[in-house]
């Protein structure tokens, strides 16, 4: 989150786009993107992946109008970062379209942080939930809407590391992010 919250501070062009250090565009994959993006006049155009992810929140699988997301930025955090992004992106009220064409290959690397499920890991997931939260209080939305559309999420996340990944420290980490995410504990960082 950190590394692309530098790079958004620098950027000086229309377009942005987000890719991985060890994953590739495929051949106009830009010229493809800027194609749809330009031809409909929409803010942000969504394309595929060799993920096969229906719902996907990766951002290297997006193009954005720069314009359109100049003041959104990521928490910085290494994990869960792309879901707080799309989260704030919500709010904005945004245009989307879809493409079909798979334009970004993903290498998926076993060593990397994102793979190593540890605690340190369930901490900087966490951390994004609570970034999630500060921006819906910050645009003025009611704890139990809050509370209904954050569940799935860390649900999902809890159930996933428990069922692949389940070593008592691990789950020691699901249950202090999860109280700390009910409690308001340590949100402190992202005032509202």
């Amino acid at each position: 989150g950190a590394a692309r919250n530098a790079a958004l501070e620098v950027v000086d062009t229309p377009y942005v786009m987000f890719a991985d250090q060890d994953d590739k565009l495929l051949p106009n994959a830009v010229e493809r993107a800027l194609a749809e993006i330009d031809s409909t006049n929409i803010d942000i155009v969504k394309f595929q992946s060799n993920r096969k992810v229906k719902k996907s929140v990766f951002v290297w699988e997006h193009i954005f109008r720069f314009s359109a997301i100049r003041d959104v930025r990521f928490p910085p955090i290494t994990g869960g970062e792309d879901t707080a992004f799309f989260w704030e992106l919500k709010f904005l009220k945004l245009n989307y379209a879809e493409i079909k064409d798979e334009l970004y290959y993903n290498r998926p690397n076993e060593g990397s942080f994102s793979r190593a499920i540890s605690p340190k890991y369930i901490e900087n997931v966490f951390e994004g939930f609570r970034y999630m939260k500060a921006v819906g209080r910050r645009n003025h939305v009611s704890s139990l809407w809050l509370f209904i559309k954050l569940f799935p999420h860390v649900f999902w996340f809890s159930v996933s590391v428990v069922c692949k990944h389940f070593t008592l420290k691990n789950f020691k980490s699901i249950v202090i992010g999860s109280w700390n995410l009910l409690s308001n504990r340590r949100e402190g960082v992202y005032r509202v």
